[in-house]
């Protein structure tokens, strides 16, 4: 059995010509982010379909606050009987590997703030419940949207790598995330 392990790390490591701590790194930069987002819909009906949510502008800001990606969101929300009015909403999220479907999704949604001025009097008393209801949905949504997905078909680092991850760091504008290339 020593030997069988030996032989096939021995042709890892020629095969990727590299030494047993080689990694593979993938950056994601807030466009990928966005780009990733807008492919989302961009219109929901929740709570049983007695409240639509219109996402008119949400973007992201990576490294603000520390170590998070900060999101900020202007939807429109319908509710039915009522006028549509907008709201803000400020917040963080991370970022998570899902290992099965080898790809990266925002997780870990925290609402700082939602702002709703415009809220209609006859709803002030379900104020709570609303933004309950908003920040349920943007956590189910986030965590449905891949933002980086590992190529099946990519170089033998990133086929390797799809299983090894190692870190991900979060820096002002940009994300590295790391692979480890050589088989645990």
């Amino acid at each position: 059995m020593k030997i069988l392990i030996t032989a096939l790390l021995t042709v890892q490591i020629m095969l990727l010509g590299c030494s047993p701590s080689h990694d593979f790194e993938v950056t994601i930069t807030q466009n990928e982010i966005n780009s990733a987002v807008a492919k989302a819909p961009k219109e929901k009906a929740i709570a049983f379909g007695l409240v639509t949510i219109s996402i008119d502008e949400l973007s992201f800001k990576i490294g603000d606050p520390v170590d998070r990606i900060g999101v900020i969101t202007q939807p429109t929300i319908k509710i039915i009987g009522l006028s549509p009015f907008p709201i803000k909403i400020k917040g963080s999220t991370n970022l998570t590997y899902n290992e099965l479907k080898k790809a990266f999704y925002l997780s870990e949604l925290n609402i700082d703030s939602i702002d709703m001025p415009n809220l209609p009097k006859t709803m002030e008393a379900m104020e709570s419940k609303i933004k309950n209801v908003i920040s349920k949905y943007y956590s189910d949504e986030f965590i449905n949207i891949p933002i980086y997905r590992l190529s099946e078909n990519g170089s033998i680092e990133e086929r390797v790598a799809r299983s090894n991850l190692k870190s991900i760091k979060i820096y002002n504008n940009y994300i590295i995330i790391v692979f480890s290339a050589f088989i645990k």
